[in-house]
């Protein structure tokens, strides 16, 4: 018998080795196969990703214009309105003067006003005949409109022309003009699209591209895209015709081209403003780029779960080390067992358990199921109570790091916790747990008992809710706000969210001439907008008498949050005709922190109010010295 027992031994440990040298050559073959096949089909992915992304990227930069586009209008809409009680258009001197400073204000460089035979004074006073242009009849017809491409009378620039009509009780009197410079409407372009390798156009319904953004280079080099599509040497999947044809039905569509020596991606969607489509595009090249990247960090993987596989072999020739620790555990267990009964004793009115933190058990006396209405799971403590769902989604990872993050010496587990109870309702329990603990202070069981303060958990959460909620529009108040928004920051610094500053213009005037409980009313309505049109998981609050603000999580970019934006804006003109000045703070480009957001935003909402109101800006867009000096007391 003595000679026999190591050789036993002896092939035990070959067994084992075998297992573990077959165990990682199974895995390695699997993660081999896994990443072949995974690197196989990105190319497969290249032209579905690129769609989608340039299909998104259209669609944004389309809201983006269009809001840009809405704000000139904006501009004019109240010089017209103006306009309408002046006797006489031409000489009209506050008419003149108010045009004048609209070139400061805005980014029209011309501004005319034309009586109902198309004479025109422009601000400076000069007169010329618009009678034969198509946006002055267009106007005169009671339509507002954006001309094509026309070169000025008076500077020679090429200009597009903004034509309001303005109106009296017998009709249209004569239109209000303004011109824009082909480059300022092209700064109204995002040219920061696929880090600045990709290109916008913005096309007429007759295929004159109308402006171009501005990168190093453009694939395509004629003033026209069907001309560009018809040539002999153009390589592309879609024909001059079809593009016609969607371009008049008002189709929206991907296609590529070889353009600049490379395969081009390109989207065309309709924009609202006359007959125009936005075309954006990006090199393939571009696209490849993203996939190659992609191969690496597979690869990398995979190597990095095979290194991290070596550990295991170690751990299998070490297996009879645990059973040396035997009898120490043995001598422990009867002082344990006391404690237990000590413990038991004075916790019998709550519900009493036993885990195992070796063994990842955990034990109930009967009445479990009696008490909660389902049996318990016994195997895979922690982690199998929280895939039961016996643990609020909320309160799951709260749950395991109490059990798993144990710190050496803890004699105490105490926390609070949602658990399923009858009726599938979750109930507040507080947990409290005596550990043993092993020769180095580490825990390896517990006792403890789960009480229920369900009753007094949810009068502490209605008496926090009463006090945090601001009663005139049913969102935080702002001391609630500051407090949800450093907390959300202290515990994620990754990602891009936004801050806004939203603020009601002339909000005391329509108190002064409407009473207060109109003021009231506006107040709960544009609440009531903000609510329908952020998310839940978004930060809703009122910070003052007519100040909102809104903290944005988790935000693709800055297009969404402008288009967010301008919806409110939109919807609240069409309910009360009241206008709204918003300022925009992005992390963590203009701040890191609670308080270098709110003053940012709120710069760029004072920006807004100096320039015009009824608007929206961004702090990046905006120099520092704008701040002046009252905004940190403000804050």
């Amino acid at each position: 018998m003595p000679r026999t027992r190591p050789i036993i031994e002896k092939k035990t440990e070959i067994n084992f080795w075998s297992i573990a040298v077959g165990l990682i050559a199974w895995l390695g073959f699997i993660l081999l196969a896994s990443f072949l096949s995974f690197f196989a089909s990105i190319d497969s992915h290249v032209s579905d990703h690129a769609v989608m992304t340039l299909r998104d990227v259209s669609k944004g930069i389309s809201q983006l214009m269009e809001t840009k586009i809405e704000g000139q209008w904006t501009t004019l809409a109240p010089v017209a309105k103006f306009a309408e009680s002046e006797e006489d258009l031409l000489q009209s001197e506050p008419l003149r003067l108010i045009m004048g400073s609209m070139k400061t204000t805005s980014q029209f460089s011309t501004v005319f006003v034309a009586n109902e035979e198309g004479i025109a004074v422009n601000n400076e006073g000069l007169e010329l005949d618009i009678s034969d242009r198509y946006y002055f009849k267009k106007a005169m017809q009671g339509y507002q409109n954006i001309s094509s491409l026309l070169k000025s009378r008076v500077t020679e620039e090429e200009v597009f022309i903004f034509a309001h009509p303005i109106r009296d009780a017998s009709g249209v009197r004569g239109a209000l003009c303004a011109a824009i410079r082909v480059e300022d409407l092209q700064n109204l372009i995002d040219h920061s699209i696929f880090d600045g390798l990709g290109y916008v156009y913005i096309i007429a319904g007759n295929g004159d591209i109308v402006v171009r953004s501005v990168p190093d280079e453009h694939p395509i080099k004629d003033v026209n895209i069907i001309t560009f599509l018809t040539r002999e040497d153009t390589e592309s999947s879609i024909t001059a015709q079809q593009l016609t044809h969607d371009m008049i039905t008002r189709q929206q569509g991907y296609f590529t081209f070889v353009g600049n020596g490379d395969l081009q991606n390109a989207y065309y969607e309709p924009l609202d403003v006359n007959d125009w489509y936005v075309l954006c595009g990006v090199p393939m090249k571009h696209i490849r780029a993203q996939s190659t990247e992609l191969f690496w960090i597979a690869l990398k993987l995979c190597l990095g779960i095979l290194v991290a596989l070596a550990p295991g072999v170690l751990a299998f020739w070490f297996r009879e080390r645990n059973r040396k620790i035997d009898l120490i555990k043995r001598n422990k267990e009867l002082k344990w067992n006391e404690e237990r009964f000590r413990i038991v004793t004075s916790l019998s009115n709550s519900i009493i358990f036993e885990a195992d933190f070796e063994r990842n058990t955990i034990v109930y006396p009967n009445g479990f199921k009696s008490r909660m209405g389902y049996e318990p799971v016994t195997e895979g403590f922690p982690y199998s109570v929280v895939e039961a769902g016996h643990v609020h989604p909320d309160d799951a990872q709260a749950f395991i790091d109490l059990h798993t993050k144990i710190p050496p010496f803890t004699e105490k587990l105490v926390g609070e916790f949602r658990f399923l109870g009858k009726g599938n309702e979750y109930i507040w329990h507080r947990i409290e747990e005596v550990l043993l603990l092993d020769d180095n202070g580490k825990a390896i069981k517990s006792v403890g008992r789960a009480l229920d303060i369900d009753d007094e958990k949810k009068a502490i959460q209605l008496l926090e809710a009463r006090t945090q909620i601001d009663s005139g529009s049913g969102l935080y108040n702002k001391l609630a706000m500051e407090v949800y928004i450093r907390k959300f920051l202290e515990e994620c610094r990754h990602g891009r969210h936004a801050m806004i500053v939203l603020d009601i213009d002339d909000f005391k005037k329509i108190n002064d001439t409407k009473g207060h409980v109109y003021g009231d009313q506006v107040i709960a309505d544009l609440a009531a907008i903000l609510k329908n049109q952020f998310r839940a998981t978004d930060i809703l609050g009122r910070i003052g008498g007519d100040e909102f603000m809104i903290f944005i999580k988790d935000i693709p970019n800055e297009l969404f949050v402008a288009a967010k934006v301008a919806k409110v804006r939109n919807l609240f003109m069409s309910q009360h005709e009241i206008g709204v000045s918003a300022g925009i703070a992005i992390f963590p480009k203009d701040g890191t922190n609670y308080l270098d957001l709110y003053k940012h935003a709120d710069i760029a909402m004072y920006s807004v109010k100096r320039s015009g109101k009824n608007r929206y800006e961004f702090y990046s867009d905006i120099k520092e010295q704008e701040s002046g000096g009252s905004v940190k007391d403000r804050v």
